[in-house]
């Protein structure tokens, strides 16, 4: 397996993939007062919330990043699906570079192939429109089917697509119940006829009966359609049932990644051992082993050496002192100094 300068390079040829990152990294001022910043001396402290990361998506599958709230998850989605510029490092969709300067009809063209589901579905519907036109708005917006007849049966279709009703278009977000109203954003997800789709939590402010709906909603437009998705999640429940390879964001770097079967039976690195030993389980007699310690670290000051090693159960002396360098482990990579 080649390495990559982070030591953070996929399993997954970065060339046969949909979507790839490579070495991305976000830093973000911390606000200071104006005259502290006068001060001899002065430095300006910057947060680091996401640090070299390198990923590849192959066509149709979908990726999970999981992690603790703070580990950066959702700022490097942000970065993928074009939000939020890197501070460095690259991000591809079917070999273009999204970051590159390039004419506003091929940006255009490239946004088109890129969408994004939120983690709160009222929040991201516009209140004051109707259905109908909260779904139809990407068409508008990408200059898709001009005809104001055919925008609106596109959009009737969308709505029977993801098991609403035609008539629901001529009502608000209000008037929808919770999985109703993903189900809105899912369909106008899917009205610029996207590749690729971030999906941000889109299922945890919901009922587990309907996160069950959503989620087989997700895994048949998926294979009905050929979508990518990059997944974010807290559940791991959530991520085993839709993940084909997973990563493990800590403190904004990969510590591990793997295809979904290996990680969940043969965990490699400390901290993915600790979030699976988080997880409920209904049939164990005793409490589970390695229940999480502490909690995630300050990214304005992080530790020195490996990041995890002030809550590792297993950490030694060389672990405060050096940072791990991945090592390849089956079916992927983690980055830690027992490996």
């Amino acid at each position: 397996m080649n390495v990559s300068a982070t030591g953070l390079n996929p399993i997954v040829p970065i060339e046969a993939s949909l979507v790839q990152a490579k070495d991305l990294e976000r830093d973000f001022a911390v606000h200071v007062p104006f005259l502290r910043r006068l001060m001899p001396g002065f430095e300006q402290p910057v947060i680091r919330a996401v640090r070299g990361v390198t990923l590849a998506i192959p066509k149709g599958r979908t990726y999970a990043l999981v992690g603790e709230s703070g580990s950066g998850k959702s700022t490097l989605a942000r970065m993928i699906v074009g939000l939020t510029p890197p501070s460095k490092g690259e991000v591809f969709i079917g070999g273009h570079n999204i970051w590159d300067p390039v004419s506003a009809d091929e940006q255009r063209k490239l946004r088109r192939r890129i969408q994004m589901i939120f983690q709160d579905p009222l929040a991201s519907l516009n209140p004051l429109w109707r259905v109908s036109a909260i779904v139809s708005e990407p068409m508008r917006v990408f200059g898709l089917m001009p005809d104001g007849g055919a925008r609106a049966a596109r959009v009737a279709e969308l709505l029977e697509l993801v098991g609403l009703s035609t008539t629901d278009g001529r009502k608000f977000p209000h008037e929808f119940s919770g999985g109703q109203r993903q189900r809105i954003a899912i369909a106008r997800a899917l009205a610029s006829d996207p590749e690729f789709i971030v999906c941000d939590e889109p299922t945890s402010a919901l009922d587990v009966s309907v996160q069950a709906q959503v989620l087989n909603l997700l895994k048949r437009l998926q294979k009905d359609l050929s979508l990518t998705y990059l997944f974010i999640s807290h559940d791991l429940a959530v991520v085993r049932h839709m993940a084909d390879r997973i990563g493990v964001l800590y403190l904004g770097e990969l510590v591990e990644e793997r295809d979904s079967v290996a990680f969940f039976e043969t965990p490699e690195h400390p901290y993915s051992q600790m979030l699976l030993s988080a997880v409920p389980n209904a049939t164990a007699n005793s409490p589970s082993k390695g229940e999480p310690v502490g909690e995630i670290p300050d990214a304005a000051s992080p530790p020195p050496g490996c990041a995890f090693h002030p809550r590792c159960p297993v950490a030694r002396e060389i672990c405060s002192r050096l940072h791990p360098k991945a090592s390849q482990v089956p079916t992927g990579h983690a980055s830690c100094h027992l490996l």
